[in-house]
């Protein structure tokens, strides 16, 4: 059985790589893209923002609407960005109620048509950002998530353990979307075919990006992993990262889809056999050889996806102590979920 686990596994995480899927292109024409960024307390990293925003737009060529939302902010974020922004496309709308969702929700009603591109404004985008998810919308797909990476001036264990999570995180995202069965998704970097029936779940506080997928997927629409990259920064510490990742986990709450609770048990298990494992590596050899073969199906599959992100290679230095300490941290992660007080911007998640 823990055989049959683990080449299980290693299809999901190694094969996408080696078969390739055939995309069927539909040529949808996109007269109008609309970009959302809700922000609240941002002021730290507007001026990137706006300034690496301005420079993905100069690859497309059609009409562009840009809606900020202020999620009450109580810094000068919006100061920042009128004077980065002052054309007639660009709109400043005060949430009115309390949380993303609602925001969100706020600004759908506002758009008539085109396709949505949403980001969050602690990003830096790629030049090639808009572009991409824009290609992409053309060729068909209704919803698209892009790659979200950590900036690498940083140092330290607690830097490249967020590198190393970050790359499986987006290898796992770019293999489940190409078996239709995406696992997650990138709110801050994404795009989609606005649906009159979109369903962002307000009964969860966290996961817009989540029900958005599913209510495409659910109705058996075209959804897709793209090469549109955005960095941001890690968080500085062990409690913000817990934090943060349980936020992540709770997004899951509210989906129901037999693909997605299969493959989050699968990874579950295999790390629950890997915790086991490696506390009675020397009591049974199956135990021992379970670790050495999942260890580098890991590492082929890091290696795999990295060259798609694009981090340099020095982080792998530290892949040996993340691997020993991964399954621990995720069984921890999985104790403490329904325990912990989730605040997320000087805000309480419910």
């Amino acid at each position: 059985m823990i055989e049959l686990i683990l080449l299980i596994y290693a299809l999901l995480l190694i094969g996408p790589y080696i078969v390739s899927r055939n995309s069927k292109s539909d040529n949808r024409p996109i007269d109008l893209i609309n970009i959302i960024v809700p922000y609240r307390n941002e002021s730290h990293y507007l001026a990137t923002f706006c300034e690496s925003l301005k420079i993905s737009l100069q690859k497309v060529s059609i009409p562009c609407e840009i809606y900020f939302i202020d999620d009450h902010s109580d810094d000068d974020s919006t100061t920042i960005i009128q004077s980065c922004f002052s054309a007639k496309n660009v709109h400043f709308i005060v949430n009115q109620s309390q949380g993303k969702k609602e925001a969100l929700s706020q600004v759908f009603n506002l758009i008539k048509n085109g396709a949505v591109i949403q980001l969050d404004a602690d990003l830096e985008l790629d030049k090639n950002c808009i572009f991409n998810h824009l290609e992409a919308l053309e060729n068909g797909s209704y919803y698209n998530s892009g790659i979200v990476k950590y900036n690498e001036n940083n140092t330290g264990f607690i830097n490249a353990f967020q590198i190393l999570e970050n790359v499986a995180l987006m290898g796992l995202t770019r293999n489940t979307f190409m078996i239709n069965a995406p696992l997650m998704s990138n709110a801050g970097n994404s795009s989609f075919v606005l649906d009159e029936e979109i369903d962002l779940n307000k009964s969860f506080a966290s996961g817009d990006d989540v029900f958005n997928l599913y209510s495409h997927v659910s109705k058996g629409r075209k959804v897709e992993f793209v090469s549109s990259k955005v960095s941001c920064e890690p968080v500085f510490t062990w409690r913000e990262m817990f934090q943060q990742r349980i936020r992540w986990i709770s997004k899951t709450n509210g989906v129901k889809n037999w693909k997605y609770q299969f493959l989050g048990i699968l990874f579950i298990v295999v790390n629950v056999i890997q915790l086991i494992a490696t506390l009675m590596m020397f009591e049974n050899a199956i135990f021992f050889n379970y670790l050495i073969v999942k260890c580098f199906t890991d590492l082929i599959f890091l290696m795999l996806t990295n060259k798609v992100i694009g981090y340099n290679k020095k982080w792998l230095v530290f892949f040996p102590f993340v691997y020993i300490i991964y399954p621990f941290y995720i069984f921890i992660l999985i104790l403490s979920k329904p325990f912990v007080r989730l605040n997320w911007k000087g805000r309480r998640v419910v």
